[in-house]
């Protein structure tokens, strides 16, 4: 199993991610998926901050850790 890391970058494939805003908070789990958007492609993210939501990645400045491998 790889060790996740930290980055800035936002996901470039569809996943679960670990995110949190800001080292200091409590990261949460989300869901990235694919949805066609006015320019084609777009990565959106579902996640329950405080309330279930869907929204655009690229709405999202943080870290990111993933995408989350499913167990064997």
């Amino acid at each position: 199993m790889r060790q996740l890391k930290w980055t800035t970058e936002k996901p470039a494939e569809p996943g679960l991610y670990w995110f949190r805003f800001y080292p200091d908070h409590e990261p949460a789990m989300v869901h990235v998926f694919v949805r066609a958007g006015i320019n084609g492609r777009e990565l959106w993210l579902r996640h329950a901050l405080p309330l279930i939501a869907e929204s655009p990645v690229s709405d999202y400045d943080g870290q990111w850790a993933g995408p989350l491998e499913p167990p064997e």
